[in-house]
């Protein structure tokens, strides 16, 4: 098969940048350890940014090698504007290409917090009581606390705060607003455990991978921000120390937000469980991190792949979506 694995690097190759621009990103050197763990499987393999270049790179690609065994290997959160995460799916939905990941109804819903929310509400998956505001004179005025505050439309933690009070909650609504230029989610704080459980396949072959605890050590009201992510500060355990009981609901209700999501080929979902063993799903990453260090790779570094099968499963499980063997 002929890959285009497509990120987004340069934010300068766009006609205006009219919004603020996200920060989250892949950097070179992950995106180039994708690409020869393809390359390992014998795939032909081409690295493309996701700016203006890319429909030249890409048609070029494509014509040269057919779009039967042509694929992209979608790793672009999007630069900028509304529902990121769809921009690329939507254009390779309207041009044919194969890709992997979501498409862009199950991206869309995914990375907003509230729709997410919604449809767990919906389909019966625990969620902690929210709030949505877009000025600080929404808020509520009778809340208890703590509350965790964060974007509405943001992932990897970004922006992500712990309030005990009324002025701190003001503080982050209002930071949450000005530099991200979105609503502010506030969300009901669940202090005990939290757990992540990372899923791959479509269908019937709907798999789980072992969960993992963020181990907080003797901090009580952790939280596992996106600072805390790049310094590894907190001990992550695979597989977490749960009840079969346990594990099991937790991967059933995965897979039922995973379908109600309308998701495909993979993703991770956060958890927290209270101190009563009540569980509570948080959010769903659609576009889960495919480093060597992601949480999602050490649970499918557990059951015994290696980095080059893992990222090859993930681009098996999408080719088969579209009736090809590979």
């Amino acid at each position: 098969m002929n890959v285009a694995v497509v990120f987004n690097e340069d934010f300068s190759g766009v006609f205006k940048l009219r919004s603020v621009p996200t920060k989250e990103r892949y950097t070179r050197k992950v995106v180039e350890e994708i690409a020869e763990a393809l390359r390992f499987n014998g795939h032909k393999v081409e690295v493309f940014d996701a700016n203006l270049s890319l429909f030249e790179n890409l048609l070029s690609f494509v014509k040269e090698h057919g779009s039967d065994s042509t694929a992209v290997f979608n790793l672009a959160y999007g630069i900028q504007g509304e529902c990121r995460y769809s921009h690329i799916p939507g254009v390779l939905e309207l041009l044919g290409i194969m890709y992997t990941g979501s498409g862009p109804l199950g991206h869309s819903l995914a990375l907003d917090k509230v729709a997410t929310k919604l449809i767990f509400q919906t389909w019966g998956i625990p969620t902690p009581e929210f709030w949505v505001v877009s000025k600080i004179e929404d808020l509520p005025s009778e809340l208890y606390f703590p509350l965790i505050v964060k974007p509405r439309m943001e992932a990897s933690s970004f922006g992500i705060h712990l309030v005990w009070n009324r002025a701190e909650l003001e503080e982050a609504v209002y930071n949450v607003i000005e530099n991200f230029h979105q609503d502010a989610l506030i969300e009901r704080f669940i202090e005990g455990r939290e757990f992540n459980i990372g899923l791959i396949g479509n269908g019937e072959e709907l798999k789980e991978l072992p969960i993992t605890e963020i181990d907080f050590g003797d901090t009580a009201f952790g939280i596992y921000t996106h600072e805390a992510k790049l310094k590894t500060s907190y001990r992550r355990l695979c597989p977490a120390p749960l009840e079969e009981e346990t594990i099991d609901e937790i991967a059933r209700l995965s897979k039922k937000a995973f379908r109600a999501l309308k998701l495909r080929d993979y993703a991770r979902f956060d958890i927290r469980m209270d101190k009563d063993g009540e569980l509570y799903f948080l959010e769903v990453n659609s576009m889960a991190h495919l480093s060597r260090n992601a949480s999602f790779f050490l649970a499918a570094q557990t059951t015994g792949y290696t980095y080059e099968e893992f990222i090859n499963e993930i681009l098996k499980v999408a080719l088969r979506r579209y009736g090809v063997d590979a």
